[in-house]
């Protein structure tokens, strides 16, 4: 049977023993005078719990007339595609098709705080598509099927397409390619990024972000030769390959930056736990793994880093949820609670990837399985993590926004070297913004 998952520390205990790194409290300010906002379903969603966004469908917002293709936009998801979480404006981010199922490369995000499905860009033009091509005539990148090889840069403030895999047409040419591609939120444009080292197949490949040294790793695929490689957005260079294993079809994963490694785990057959130390990058190793394995033997399942509790998390379907720990490799089933009336929708046939995320600004998860089927957001725990992630130069108080409950503050602390952070959270957290 599964287990709930420990009772956390209160936040007052956490915050005593985060604050013991700084050296000055700096500024007490009652969250209540800041204006009130609309309640959110995530602010009452208690641990064990699922939310099932109503009408949250992505078909909603697809293009009229759909561009081409066998299966249509639907395939976005459907065709071996997966997402990213944009951090910064707290948004799900979901690209793919490809194939002869869908020539259109459009992006989607869903928006947390407004729980609502948005078309980031529109399709290239049919005039313009070009089959088994990386790019269109248009220079925008070409519809693929996405794996586990886009991830969002916080630091590049970007989704980056890794490489290409199956893109549209009938692969008479690039079925496989390392062209890097990048969309710059800012700019609200694609740019063509370095050509990553030769490292496997695309197929099936899978990728992390590392918010530790903010570099993008990426392993190839069904290859004897397929290895390791980073890149580093400060200088548009990548670095390996390292090491060789071949990795299964169907794997997903995810970067525990206080270990300072990288974990895949899922597979089409011989599942294990894959595990690469990234201060020595190399061959991975295979940890003996021990309590349900589901995650081991799922087909491309939802798997992600939780800083706020320092372990890996799955979802391969139901409500019950797998936690990983790096420190014994054991994984732990987490059944939903007693009172919980939700559970998600089967996964999708051809995987979840990267459509189960973790969401830092609400200490909560989000899922997607299929076009046509809602959202839902899953809280594990009520512990933040007291990583020193927002700097107070990127944040602005929201005029009109933002507000919490009156008894809750908001504390401003300076580091021994001057660096100015905020912290406490409440609910759905601080009245703060990223500029």
């Amino acid at each position: 049977m599964g287990t709930q998952l420990e009772k956390p520390k209160t936040v007052a205990m956490n915050c005593k023993k985060w604050l013991r790194s700084f050296d000055v409290v700096l500024l007490l300010v009652p969250c209540c005078l800041a204006p009130d906002i609309a309640a959110s379903p995530l602010d009452d969603l208690q641990p064990g719990h699922w939310y099932e966004v109503p009408n949250s469908a992505l078909e909603k917002v697809f293009p009229s007339p759909a561009p081409r293709g066998n299966t249509g936009p639907r395939s976005v998801m459907d065709a071996w595609s997966g997402g990213a979480y944009d951090t910064r404006r707290d948004r799900l981010i979901v690209w793919g098709g490809g194939h002869l199922d869908y020539s259109g490369n459009e992006l989607y995000a869903f928006d947390v705080r407004n729980l609502a499905w948005m078309r980031i860009t529109e399709p290239t033009a049919d005039n313009q598509v070009v089959p088994d091509a990386v790019r269109y005539a248009d220079s925008r990148p070409s519809s693929r099927h996405t794996y586990n090889y886009i991830q969002y840069s916080p630091e590049m403030d970007a989704l980056v397409s890794l490489g290409v895999a199956a893109s549209y047409g009938d692969h008479s040419s690039d079925r496989n390619s390392d062209s890097v591609d990048a969309f710059n939120f800012d700019s609200g444009s694609w740019e063509i990024k370095v050509t990553k080292p030769a490292n496997g197949f695309m197929i099936g490949s899978i990728s992390a972000h590392d918010a530790l040294t903010g570099k993008l790793w990426h392993h190839g695929c069904l290859s004897d030769e397929a290895g390791l490689v980073a890149y580093d957005h400060t200088t548009d260079t990548w670095s390996g390959p390292y090491g060789q294993h071949y990795v299964e079809y169907y794997a997903t994963a995810a970067i525990d930056p206080s270990h300072h490694v990288m974990v895949a785990t899922g597979g089409a057959k011989n599942n294990k736990v894959l595990v690469w130390d990234l201060n020595h990058p190399g061959s991975p190793r295979e940890p003996r793994t021990t309590g349900p394995k589901t995650l081991e033997s799922a087909q491309a399942p939802g798997f992600v880093y939780d800083p706020a509790i320092g372990k890996f998390v799955g979802w391969a379907g139901g409500a019950s949820v797998y936690i990983l720990d790096p420190d014994s490799w054991e994984w732990r089933r987490i059944d939903a609670a007693s009172t919980n009336t939700v559970v998600p929708t089967a996964p999708n046939e051809n995987g979840t990837y990267g459509r189960f995320r973790y969401v830092p600004s609400e200490n909560a998860f989000i899922l997607v399985n299929r076009a046509d089927e809602n959202v839902y957001l899953y809280k594990l725990s009520n512990t933040f993590s007291h990583s020193k992630s927002v700097r107070a130069s990127n944040v602005n108080l929201v005029r009109g926004g933002g507000a919490v409950d009156s008894w809750t503050v908001l504390l401003l602390v300076v580091s021994s070297a001057g660096t100015l952070w905020a912290c406490g959270r409440c609910r759905r957290g601080l009245p703060v913004r990223r500029s």
